[in-house]
């Protein structure tokens, strides 16, 4: 939509070029090369990749370039021609699509995705779990969707990068020598919390309280998931609404930055308890 404002609003200017009986003089360089060219070769450019318009593309870098600058200064006239062309390419490309409207309250969300800055919250989560990236993007997409069940289902796989990298840190062995990957949720947890009991083990003080506090709450965290979501969500028992959806990424995005303070993907130390 907001490319074809824009090449309605150039051809409003031929069309009065034209009434004023402007339409065969040459386009003045300085207006060609500071508006014209640059709109079309960059900003139209850029909104037709967006959009997938291949076609467009293809004439903006072939016949429309040629025929504004090939041969000379181009006339109004011309610049009219190509610019009704060039939108009737569009309305024909378009059919073979579909365009999904955006809430505009939640476009920044999509945005924020793409940038290095600090409004996006994802940021350190990437840093420490780089493979959890992709599930934390198709979350919020789905979320700003509105499909609000798979949301909750990519959450769900957020976390269990965060629960495997607890049970690497944790040094955790399952049965029959199982791996990570393949391991039920209610089977690593089990084998954690065992865990714990080692660590409560230990001589009391200040490094002792601080693990257990930081692994019972992380285990009791994962707990929660499992309970309120992942179960559901893995096992098609409850489908999710836009404020569940939301609840979801949100107490995952929270925990997992949480977690990354603390730890990486591989189990490793990113910061020790004081003693």
């Amino acid at each position: 939509m907001t490319l074809l404002y824009e090449l309605h609003k150039m051809e409003n200017i031929c069309t009065l070029r034209e009434v004023k009986g402007q339409q065969d003089e040459e386009i003045n360089e300085r207006y060609l090369e500071q508006w014209v060219k640059p709109f079309m070769e960059k900003e139209c450019r850029a909104l037709c990749e967006e959009a997938q318009l291949r076609h467009t593309v293809k004439r903006l870098d072939g016949p429309f370039k040629q025929a504004m600058y090939a041969y000379g200064a181009p006339t109004w006239r011309s610049l009219q021609t190509e610019l009704k062309v060039l939108r009737e390419q569009i309305d024909s490309e378009m059919i073979d699509h579909y365009y999904a409207i955006v809430d505009d309250r939640k476009a920044d969300w999509i945005y924020y995705l793409e940038v290095d800055d600090p409004k996006n919250h994802w940021l350190k989560i990437w840093e420490k779990f780089p493979a959890a990236k992709y599930d934390c993007k198709e979350a919020v997409y789905c979320y700003v969707l509105e499909r609000h069940t798979a949301c909750v289902f990519h959450s769900m796989r957020i976390a269990e990068f965060g629960l495997r990298a607890l049970a690497r840190r944790m040094k955790i062995t399952l049965p029959k020598n199982r791996r990570l990957e393949w391991a039920e949720w209610q089977q690593i947890l089990r084998e954690l919390h065992a865990k714990t009991e080692t660590i409560a083990s230990m001589k009391a003080g200040p490094v002792r309280d601080e693990l257990l506090e930081f692994y019972r709450g992380a285990i009791g965290q994962f707990y929660g998931f499992k309970d309120e979501y992942r179960n559901f969500v893995m096992h098609n028992r409850k489908a999710y609404d836009e404020h569940q959806s939301a609840s979801a990424m949100s107490q995952v995005k929270e925990f997992m930055n949480k977690l990354a303070s603390r730890i990486n993907e591989k189990g490793r130390v990113v910061r020790e308890p004081k003693a």
